[in-house]
């Protein structure tokens, strides 16, 4: 699930007919979030527009990134009148005044219940005044699915998925299939008063081995196998574990609207708070991708929310090798220029 500001605009699921919306509660580990207390009453109307009034139904889950596996009992569910609904497939819409719309996921409720994640105002001002049994003209009303439908739908490939899942986990575990599930990150975070003049030996060509390997297909400005050396640790106010790196070849900026025509320092970090690259226990590892909003020489070993900005997801290999066969080596920026 990808991560968007609040009351930016929406474009996650768009499609001819959507109308415009704004987006709320599209959490990323990699950002701290907004923290207080949501009345009982609105939570009620969440969990009721959850189970009632389902938009964007999809066949996958998404876990949360907040919650360690230990703390999980189950999927989180939403619930009304005797019905349930899991939470991490599908959208809440809201509309608002003056034909404002807000759309935010279904774990939502969970961020709020679980993680005292507190949406803005203007939507908790739209839910306060949403009528529940506004079922007919609402500007989304085309977008509500029948979840029951899907799911009657998807029924043969889940039962195909949960055959092999029984299968695998009959299976002897590797070495590292549990590793990094709970330690999170075990190293202490010790800030680098070297920090800019490594940057400054990162400026040009690198006479040693890749410490990894990234690649991508979430997006074709960061499609291909790029090179990776670690420069730095970095701490942001809720994590300590973003990893600065420098890529070859860079990221085609344009390609994400900047005015910079190449990327080579990036910031990677786990989605899930549960696992970290401090140390790496298991590879392949899934990582976020954001680009430095300062300059290089502006950049501390502590970061503000301001300071970097979410680009999109990739996964890390400790060799070339481990890449699965076919993926080719990314090529420069002023080759994938549209």
């Amino acid at each position: 699930m990808g991560h968007f500001d609040d009351l930016t605009a929406y474009d996650y699921v768009k499609r001819d007919d959507t109308p415009d919306a704004q987006n709320v509660g599209w959490l990323s580990s990699l950002f701290p979030y907004p923290k207080g207390n949501v009345e009982p009453p609105l939570l009620a109307k969440l969990h009721a527009l959850a189970v009632t009034q389902p938009v964007n139904v999809c066949r996958g889950f998404e876990d949360c990134e907040y919650c360690l596996p230990s703390q999980r009992e189950g999927r989180p569910l939403a619930k009304w009148r005797g019905e349930s609904r899991e939470l991490g497939s599908a959208e809440i819409w809201v509309p608002g005044e003056n034909g404002a719309l807000y759309a935010a996921p279904n774990l939502v409720i969970h961020y709020i219940e679980k993680h005292n994640y507190l949406p803005p105002p203007e939507f908790l001002a739209a839910l306060e005044r949403f009528d529940l049994n506004a079922q007919k003209n609402l500007p989304h009303a085309a977008l509500i699915q029948d979840v029951s439908k899907i799911r009657r739908q998807a029924a043969p490939l889940q039962k195909s998925i949960a055959r092999l899942v029984s299968r695998i986990s009959k299976q002897e575990p590797g070495p590292l299939a549990s590793s990094n599930l709970e330690s999170g990150c075990t190293e202490t975070f010790q800030p680098d008063p070297d920090l800019q003049g490594k940057l400054e030996t990162y400026k040009g060509p690198i006479n040693r081995a890749p410490d990894f390997y990234l690649n991508s297909n979430w997006t074709v400005y960061l499609e291909g196998v790029r090179a990776c050396w670690n420069i730095a640790r970095l701490r942001a106010p809720h994590r300590d574990d973003l990893m600065l790196i420098k890529v070859d070849p860079p990221l085609y900026g344009r390609g994400y609207g900047l005015a910079q025509p190449e990327i080579s320092l990036i910031l990677v970090a786990t989605p899930h708070m549960s696992r970290s690259l401090f140390p790496v226990k298991q590879w392949p590892v899934v990582v976020y991708v954001a680009r430095l909003v300062s300059p290089p020489e502006l950049l501390r070993d502590t970061l503000e929310r301001a300071d970097y900005e979410y680009l999109t997801q990739a996964i890390l290999y400790p060799t070339r090798e481990e890449i699965p066969v076919g993926r080719k080596w990314a090529t420069t920026p002023s080759e994938t220029a549209p």
